[in-house]
């Protein structure tokens, strides 16, 4: 939109959502003309681009350490972690492969780290000062 070169992904909602269009030249104009708006635009940028940072900090972390990282950010205040509904959405979410989750987590089980129970897809963290320290 900003820069005039067209999309560049498709998202697909996975809940109900209302989309409204706003046509380039308006969009622009409303970023020279209201403040507001040209702030929040800018916020939302800022916040982007810090994102799009620390995903790429992260595809250069070991598997476990992003697997621990994310863990510890996925977790409830009761250290219940609700994964995706299969490890290779996990695995696709980390940028890793099924195997390499399914071992990530069956060493933080081994090492008393986490309670892993598969079938409700969720994880405990029984130990997340000890998982942070795999996170680093």
């Amino acid at each position: 939109m900003i820069d005039g070169r067209g999309h560049t992904a498709t998202f697909t909602a996975e809940t109900e959502a209302c989309v409204r269009t706003l046509p380039r030249p308006a969009f622009l104009a409303l970023i020279d003309d209201v403040a507001a708006v040209r702030g929040h635009v800018l916020r939302t940028l800022a916040a982007e681009t810090r994102r799009q940072q620390a995903r790429v900090v992260d595809t250069l972390l070991p598997a476990q350490a992003r697997l621990a990282a994310w863990m510890l950010k996925a977790a409830d205040t009761e250290g219940v972690v609700r994964l995706p509904a299969s490890q290779q959405q996990l695995a696709e979410l980390l940028g890793l492969t099924r195997v390499t989750v399914n071992r990530a987590l069956g060493a933080f089980r081994r090492d008393g780290l986490i309670e892993y129970d598969h079938g409700a897809a969720r994880a405990t963290l029984l130990a997340p000062e000890l998982l942070q320290l795999r996170g680093l």
